[in-house]
């Protein structure tokens, strides 16, 4: 990340709504329009693509048995995720807040679900920063939803 540093991307909301926008569009596409993702399932996703190693070891992975690919060959993955996950957890809100303002996702209540509105978000505009940080997005809804909760959960060492 060589022209935007890590504390300017998490100052971003804006990046945030963008980024839990292809999540939501990822993991609903894999989970095939059935359900979108819970609010659990969003609150880590920040922390893992706003951390830079963390995202340079997402992107380089593939989508079919890259998480798991991922969790076992870079240890560093679970450290500090609980508090970051903590931490940013006011980002994260403020992001979906944004992304709900914007019409890009809304929340259904009853169900507990994200998901995204049919509007088409433009991203080859965006400098290779961000769109590493869209591509990390689109493999986590990919994996977030062909995994159990308690799985991602366990290896990822977070609690809620």
């Amino acid at each position: 990340m060589s022209r935007l540093i890590e504390h300017d991307i998490i100052q971003n909301i804006g990046i945030g709504a963008l980024a839990l926008h292809e999540f939501t569009n990822s993991y609903l596409k894999e989970q095939k329009g059935l359900k979108g993702p819970s609010l659990a399932l969003a609150m880590p996703v920040l922390p893992l693509l706003f951390h830079e190693q963390t995202l340079e070891q997402i992107v380089k992975r593939n989508f079919k048995g890259g998480f798991f690919k991922l969790t076992n060959e870079y240890r560093g993955l679970p450290a500090g995720l609980q508090k970051r996950m903590e931490s940013m957890a006011e980002q994260t809100f403020k992001s979906l807040n944004l992304a709900y303002q914007s019409k890009i996702l809304t929340y259904s209540k009853e169900l507990n679900e994200i998901l995204p509105i049919d509007t088409k978000v433009q991203k080859q505009q965006y400098n290779k920063e961000i769109k590493s940080i869209i591509r990390g997005a689109d493999r986590l809804g990919f994996w977030f939803a062909s995994l159990p909760f308690e799985q991602i959960c366990i290896n990822l060492k977070i609690k809620f």
